[in-house]
């Protein structure tokens, strides 16, 4: 049985490395993968969940690293630790998950703010009817459904359904921002791609923008999803006035293939 705790520490006002269950699960259920250990950095609250045999392993994360949570040193000291903890087991750490950090932003500001950033060509889909285009980002369009039925709409775009933003140029998409999945708490989680040679002409912008003003519209938040390393992307979504929500990284296990 694999136990969860949660260690946390606010560093504004709140009290300093609290422990709590979390759940009870088993480890090796089938899945392919577990993540026994996890950073959050959210509201000034640094938070470490990870399993029983790890909490000493957190306390002293926090101890050590509560002011650079995100260091290569840290990263280091998580993961030798997740490695002499799932030694033996059929899990074995991936560390270029753990070099990876996701930053997640939130916007704020109002849907009006928002117009200066769109470009003429960018366009809500389906309205835009590119359901036969050369997709030229890294989005697969059966992972959107408004590309696929494109073709079939009325030209209007479904409110039941989420709206996608992209730019179309000769044929192509060559900028696309689209929703990761369903909206949580009332907030949807957005992501942009721009085909490599089509990039820093504030496409990609224009797409986020669009695609960001549509969901406030619909009364939906947004958030907006990039890896800690990629400064272009980051820089995008504070051009239009996202600011960082959390940060955090996971330490992944993978399965040992057989």
């Amino acid at each position: 049985m694999c136990i969860k705790f949660r260690v946390r520490r606010c560093r504004m006002g709140g009290k300093s490395n609290m422990i709590e269950l979390i759940k009870q699960e088993p480890r090796d259920d089938g899945r392919d993968m577990i993540i026994p250990f996890s950073v959050t950095l959210k509201d000034g609250c640094l938070t470490v969940e990870c399993e029983e045999g790890l909490v000493e392993t957190a306390q002293e994360y926090e101890r050590r690293f509560s002011e650079q949570p995100f260091s290569e040193e840290a990263r280091r000291f998580v993961a030798d630790a997740v490695e002499a903890e799932t030694a033996g087991t059929h899990f074995s750490l991936d560390r270029s998950d753990l070099a990876l950090d996701t930053v997640m932003l939130c916007y704020n500001g109002k849907p009006e703010a928002l117009d200066r950033y769109i470009l003429r060509p960018t366009k809500l889909l389906p309205e835009s009817r590119i359901g036969g285009c050369e997709n030229l980002t890294v989005f697969e369009a059966d992972e959107i459904p408004a590309i696929s039925d494109a073709g079939t709409n009325s030209g209007m775009l479904d409110s039941a359904e989420l709206p996608v933003a992209a730019i179309v140029r000769d044929g192509k998409i060559i900028s696309l921002a689209a929703t990761n999945g369903a909206p949580s708490d009332g907030k949807a989680e957005i992501s942009v791609d721009t085909a490599e040679d089509y990039r820093r002409q504030g496409y990609g912008r224009s797409c986020v923008a669009a695609l960001t003003r549509e969901l406030l519209r619909r009364g939906l938040g947004v958030r907006y999803v990039s890896f800690g390393s990629n400064d272009p992307s980051l820089a995008l979504a504070h051009s239009i006035g996202f600011t960082e929500e959390s940060r955090c990284f996971d330490a992944v296990c993978y399965r040992d293939e057989a």
